[in-house]
C-alpha cells in the first residue's frame, strides 16, 4: 500500500488484544487483505475497536481514548 506521495504507508501484521470489552484474548496475523467472519456477539467489532482504541490514544492521550468509550470499566474484560 502506498500513500498519495508514492511513500510506503504503515502496515500493522499483527494484532494481540487481551481483555478489551468482550475480547479475552486474540492474537491475528494480518495480511493485506484479512477478513473477520464469526457469529453474532464473537467479538468482531470489539477487536476491531481494540486497533481505533490503539490509533485514538496515540491522537491525543490514552485517557481520552478511554473516555470516548465509556471509561475503564466499560472496556476491561
Amino acid at each position: 500500500m502506498t500513500s498519495v506521495r508514492g511513500e510506503a504507508s504503515p502496515f500493522l501484521t499483527r494484532v494481540r488484544v487481551q481483555n478489551f470489552r468482550s475480547v479475552a484474548a486474540c492474537d491475528v496475523q494480518l495480511a493485506p487483505l484479512t477478513i473477520l467472519a464469526g457469529p453474532n456477539a464473537a467479538g468482531k467489532s470489539n477487536s476491531l475497536d481494540a486497533i481505533r482504541y490503539v490509533r485514538d490514544a496515540l491522537g491525543s492521550s490514552p485517557g481520552q481514548a478511554l473516555e470516548s468509550r465509556g471509561g475503564l470499566h466499560e472496556v476491561l474484560h
